[in-house]
Order: structure tokens, then C-alpha cells, then sequence
């Protein structure tokens, strides 16, 4: 039995002369018909579809393109959590959108700030931080996701 709930009608004005209907059943017969009527049908059920690869493709193409979600030479925090989030679901991304996001990270520029202990002029905290997120990424993708990965990544 689902745990859902369900809406109380007001009481019918011939609500007792209707409880004499049910004396011809059993407990566990009522409990039976009860439960049945708590069922879902098919069309209250949510739509689960699997998005193609060309859709995740583009889904993750889209992140790194759209200025409203991503600036450029930004690190592509929502493009790599939409990968990751596609891995969760079972149905991993193409690897062309590991390709196109990889490269991102090398291109990663640190907004300009004052500079942090831990980086140097040459070489900005932000800069090392999205390439390492590359090499993990490049890692994690011939683990989790596609083991031979294409030409150009």
C-alpha cells in the first residue's frame, strides 16, 4: 500500500443506509477494495523519460553558452554539475560534452582581485584550481563514464 492522500468527501446524507452494504464482506475483503481504490493509474504516474544523448549533449552544450548561466572563461560550475548529475540518474552524457568542458576549465580566467597568499601573478589560484578540475574531470570520465575517450579530449 502507497502512502497517499486522499481527499475526504462530506458525508453522504445516505451514509446509513450504505454501511448496512459492506455487512456482506470480511475485514480483510474491505481492506482489499480500500487499498484498490488508493492505487495510481498509469496516467497519474509521473512521466519518466530518458533524455537521448543528443538532448544531454546540447543540455550541457547550453550551459556553457548561455550567458545567463555561464560567463566566458568562467569555471563551468553548472555544466559540471549537470554531467554529474546525468551520471547519478544512470545515463551518463556524450563524450563530446566531456570534451567541450574540459577545455573550458583550461581556458578558466580569475576575475581580477587582490591577489591571495596561496597564488602568485603568474600563476592565479583560479587558474590552478580549473586546471585541476580538468585532470580530475579527464579522470573521472574514463572511469565513471566512457572509458575510451575521443580523439580530441
Amino acid at each position: 500500500m502507497s502512502n497517499h492522500q486522499i481527499a475526504l468527501a462530506p458525508p453522504s446524507p445516505h451514509f446509513e443506509s450504505e454501511e448496512g452494504n459492506f455487512s456482506g464482506y470480511s475485514d480483510k475483503e474491505l481492506s482489499s477494495i480500500y487499498e484498490d481504490s488508493l492505487e495510481i493509474t498509469p496516467t497519474q504516474q509521473p512521466v519518466e523519460v530518458k533524455p537521448s544523448e543528443t538532448q544531454r549533449g546540447l543540455h550541457v552544450k547550453s550551459c556553457l553558452r548561455d550567458p545567463a548561466i555561464s560567463a566566458p572563461r568562467a569555471f563551468p560550475i553548472h555544466a559540471i554539475g549537470l554531467l554529474h548529475k546525468y551520471e547519478a540518474f544512470g545515463f551518463p552524457a556524450p563524450v563530446k560534452s566531456y570534451t567541450r568542458v574540459t577545455p573550458s576549465l583550461f581556458s578558466v580566467r580569475p576575475a581580477p582581485s587582490s591577489p591571495s597568499t596561496s597564488s602568485t601573478p603568474q600563476i592565479p589560484l583560479g587558474r590552478v584550481a580549473a586546471h585541476a578540475q580538468a585532470w580530475d574531470l579527464f579522470a573521472h570520465v574514463r572511469y565513471v563514464a566512457h572509458p575510451t575517450p575521443d580523439a580530441h579530449l
